[in-house]
């Protein structure tokens, strides 16, 4: 499982690698230049996507939660103005939650939630919640990126694999 827990993590740190222009490295004190994810560390640094801890770390080998992996997805595929606005809307009708009812309006990614929802990039568990805090599986990590980079699985054919455990019923089968 931890495999699976690096590689999104991996994946979700190197795909800005091709859209951010280098710039001055913002330094971690737990990301010495010499880190196999410097370079995708820096460069989500530098781009504004991620910005550490209050302690000056950045925590690389972390799990990554749902909500850490939406806000991510969200800041590196929409413009920060669509992000502040996102909640306009729901506080307007006052709202106290984010289409999903453990997404709050007060929640920092709140905002990211509710583009993701509305861009069907997440829809939550079949009890209608999100579980923001729970770490993100392989499956879930890889059906949000599809998403939110617009790649449809759907025609790909279906090989059951006992070594990936994946059966056809399962809703990540696709």
């Amino acid at each position: 499982m931890r495999f699976y827990a690096r590689f999104i993590l991996t994946v979700f740190l190197l795909l800005p690698l091709l859209r951010v222009p280098a710039a001055e490295a913002i330094t971690y004190t737990d990301v010495s230049s010499g880190h196999k994810y410097y370079p995708a560390i820096s460069a989500l640094s530098e781009g504004g996507t991620v910005r550490g801890y209050a302690d000056q770390s950045f925590r690389p080998n972390n799990t990554i939660n749902r909500a850490e992996a939406v806000k991510l997805l969200v800041e590196m595929n929409f413009p920060a103005m669509v992000v502040e606005g996102a909640l306009r809307e729901h506080i307007q009708r006052g709202h106290w939650y984010v289409n999903l009812p453990d997404v709050l309006i007060s929640d920092w990614f709140g905002p990211h939630v509710e583009i993701a929802f509305a861009n069907d990039i997440v829809r939550g568990y079949p009890d209608n919640t999100f579980r923001p805090g729970n770490p993100i599986n392989f499956a879930e990590g890889l059906k949000i990126i599809l998403k939110a980079y617009g790649i449809d699985a759907q025609p790909a054919l279906f090989q059951p694999s006992q070594l990936l455990y994946v059966n056809s019923e399962d809703w990540f089968a696709p």
